[in-house]
């Protein structure tokens, strides 16, 4: 049994309310996006999220938990919308990472907001705007502290791919 199954075994508890269902499917499905596994990650997710490019229903739901499921949402829009080639996929998908990232910021949390920028970064990528991507991703670097060093590693990664895609391997990082 994996980490994952173990914690989807975990929605089963009774005695969790409607917001720590809904936080713990989006860390289920965020554990599943990062080690790829997106099919996975959209059955974790459950019906908190009605598909590619659609939008979540979210106003019964705190801001911090309706910022957290917009951004699982949007993150998936982007990855699956890429795999299965829909049309203006990475443009909903922006638009609710978008989203995210207001209420993110409205709340103070200040490193969630840095991972929605890099996500957001990602469709940028997508897209073939790679100017913007690296834009993007360095301002959410900007405010992580050294306590944030496994964020950072994952945006250092993703600014990573953006210059290795473009044969940029010696280009001057700022």
């Amino acid at each position: 049994m994996t980490l994952a199954d173990r914690r989807m075994k975990e929605l089963d508890n009774p005695s969790l309310t409607e917001n720590d269902r809904a936080l713990l499917r989006c860390h289920i499905a965020a554990d599943l996006i990062h080690a790829g596994q997106y099919e996975a990650a959209r059955e974790a997710l459950g019906d908190l999220w009605p598909g590619v490019g659609e939008r979540p229903d979210v106003k019964k739901l705190p801001p911090v938990t309706a910022a957290e499921v917009l951004l699982q949402c949007g993150v998936l829009t982007g990855w699956l919308g890429s795999a299965r080639n829909v049309s203006g996929a990475q443009e909903k998908a922006q638009d609710l990472l978008t989203e995210a990232l207001r209420k993110f910021q409205s709340q103070g949390k200040r490193s969630k907001v840095s991972e929605a920028q890099y996500e957001l970064g990602m469709c940028y990528w997508r897209l073939g705007q790679y100017d913007e991507a690296r834009v993007v991703m360095r301002e959410a670097l900007k405010p992580l502290t050294d306590d944030d060093i496994e964020l950072k590693a994952k945006i250092l990664i993703r600014r990573t791919i953006v210059e290795v895609w473009e044969n940029k391997y010696y280009a001057n990082q700022e």
